[in-house]
């Protein structure tokens, strides 16, 4: 009697998740049908995971439901169905994904980048906007940008070949000087060497193992010793590294300002804000980490900077480098310019990135 009540109780909590699983499934748009357990990440190539995406969107539409081990994803196929969402329905929809792997393991956790919307994230918009909208400050760097320009052309008539090596130190130069206050006199600079290396370690980090861990949060705690935790022995040293990156600057930072001689930068801005208001020692990580994220915008300036000089529509032989095409700007426009009578940007146009004055 007691095998019969077991077994008519396990068919019957099947039929309660079942049940359970199909009402909830037919509130969720349409998608791939998942199986168990792995839902439909049996389905998701390691690359190119927007083909899949768009393979998907011919047979169930702009807006697909899917399940990737325990985590819920909707796909939006269709500009308008971003726009729809995530523009016009902004309050409701807007939200960025907790990333386990970048977060918790690697410890960027106060990356902007990661920080939902809330309080801690206005903070951090609040900083960054009001250290690139004062007048003042952004006069006082077009001398840096002057002297830095002055540099590149130097280094490329020098070495053309080198294009990409001259173009990376020239955006860690002008980041590091306007962010931190500190010039970069040499490729193999320490500051901008652990920034670069906290990055890349980062990015190289997210192989489809280690990203595991963002499906099946769980496996954060396997221990580093165990065979196949490569990717959280891996997470211990990228952590150390992210810390080292954000506090070595930072602290350089610090230091000068105790001594008198630190340069005008955002991070010596916030700090000065800060003391007065008697908040660093709740700030100070949040600073830390408003400083990371600028540097961290060097990668989009380097790779639209590079894309933007190899444009073979607009110059012939994009490879090569020649200083002629920079030498038809006139220096009074530059020299005198309001750098808040103007905007700049990057417009996508066809398959090229252009820039943009108005």
């Amino acid at each position: 009697m007691a095998q019969v009540a077991l077994v008519v109780a396990v068919l019957l909590f099947v039929v309660y998740i079942y049940s359970q699983f199909s009402y909830s499934r037919k509130r969720l748009p349409p998608g791939p049908p998942p199986i168990p357990l792995l839902g439909n990440i049996h389905q998701l190539p390691a690359k190119y995971q927007e083909k899949t995406f768009a393979q998907w969107g011919q047979t169930y539409g702009d807006i697909i439901y899917a399940r990737f081990f325990t985590r819920s994803t909707v796909v939006l196929n269709s500009v308008q169905s971003a726009r729809d969402l995530l523009d016009k329905r902004s309050a409701k929809y807007s939200g960025r994904p907790h990333s386990v792997l970048q977060e918790e393991l690697y410890g960027w956790d106060r990356f902007i980048v990661y920080l939902d919307y809330g309080d801690l994230w206005r903070k951090h918009r609040r900083w960054i906007h009001a250290s690139f909208s004062d007048r003042n400050t952004l006069l006082s760097w077009q001398a840096i940008q002057r002297r830095e320009v002055a540099v590149l052309l130097s280094s490329l008539i020098a070495s053309p070949s080198d294009l990409e090596t001259h173009i990376k130190r020239y955006t860690s130069a002008l980041i590091m000087e306007t962010v931190y206050g500190h010039t970069v006199r040499s490729a193999d600079d320490e500051y901008v060497h652990i920034m670069n290396e906290a990055m890349t370690r980062s990015v190289e980090g997210e192989g489809a193992s280690a990203s595991l861990v963002d499906f099946i949060p769980i496996l954060k705690y396997i221990p580093a010793w165990m065979p196949g935790a490569h990717f959280k022995r891996n997470a211990i040293e990228v952590r150390a590294i992210v810390r080292d990156a954000w506090s070595r600057p930072y602290n350089m930072v610090k230091k000068r300002l105790a001594s008198g001689t630190a340069k005008p930068s955002v991070v010596a801005s916030l700090i000065e804000t800060s003391s007065r208001e008697g908040t660093l020692e709740q700030d100070e990580y949040d600073i830390m980490a408003t400083g990371s994220a600028l540097y961290g915008r060097k990668y989009e300036f380097y790779s639209k900077v590079l894309t933007m000089s190899r444009d073979k529509d607009i110059y012939p032989e994009p490879e090569v480098f020649r200083p002629e095409r920079y030498m038809n700007i006139d220096p009074a426009a530059a020299e005198y310019a309001d750098p808040l009578s103007y905007t700049f940007g990057f417009v996508t146009s066809t398959s090229r990135p252009c820039a943009v004055i108005a």
